[in-house]
């Protein structure tokens, strides 16, 4: 599988304002990044997010048109379940996503682990890198399926709530975050 094919935008929001972007006539990455104030890299990011599902189309000239699940996208209220539906939509009839996450919006889901090692296994892309893009479509599926932000995958979650073994003492380490050093 082409590592192109394997989104590496997280937010479905950013992507949306490429197609936005597009549908107002930027039909250049370069006009996409004027319109957005996207970096070269993040605008290239989202707009192959945006090509893998569905929503934008690249002609033969690099040029960028949106398709018609990205004009219903863009008719549809941001965070409204009519939007929801359209996302869900693009993710399930995505080729390249059937094939490295077919689970993705199934109620368990895969876990993060599984999502890293089927991209690694797919691509030629670096554990650090597949789990950097499996992680964002995680993100997708919990903006999708409209799931809190702790929705943890099950190794992470079987972490979190663990209990100590029987004799040892629990351990409570307290932290602070500098945010401003």
């Amino acid at each position: 599988m082409r590592t192109l094919d394997i989104p590496q935008a997280n937010d479905l929001t950013s992507v949306r304002r490429v197609i936005n972007a597009v549908a107002k006539e930027s039909r250049t990455q370069a006009a996409v990044m004027a319109f957005t104030d996207f970096s070269r890299r993040h605008a290239q990011y989202r707009i192959q997010a945006a090509r893998v599902l569905g929503l934008l189309r690249v002609d033969e000239g690099a040029d960028l048109w949106v398709t018609t699940l990205g004009e219903r996208l863009l008719d549809a209220e941001l965070g409204t379940p009519a939007e929801l539906s359209i996302w869900h939509d693009a993710i399930t009839f995505s080729r390249a996503l059937q094939v490295i996450a077919p689970d993705l919006l199934n109620p368990r889901g895969p876990s993060l682990d599984e999502l890293t090692h089927r991209i690694v296994e797919m691509s030629e892309l670096s554990e650090s890198t597949a789990r950097r893009r499996a992680n964002g479509l995680l993100t997708w599926r919990r903006y999708v399926l409209d799931l809190p932000d702790i929705d943890l995958p099950d190794a992470e979650q079987s972490i979190l709530s663990a209990k100590p073994v029987q004799g040892e003492p629990e351990t409570v380490v307290d932290r602070q975050l500098d945010l401003f050093g």
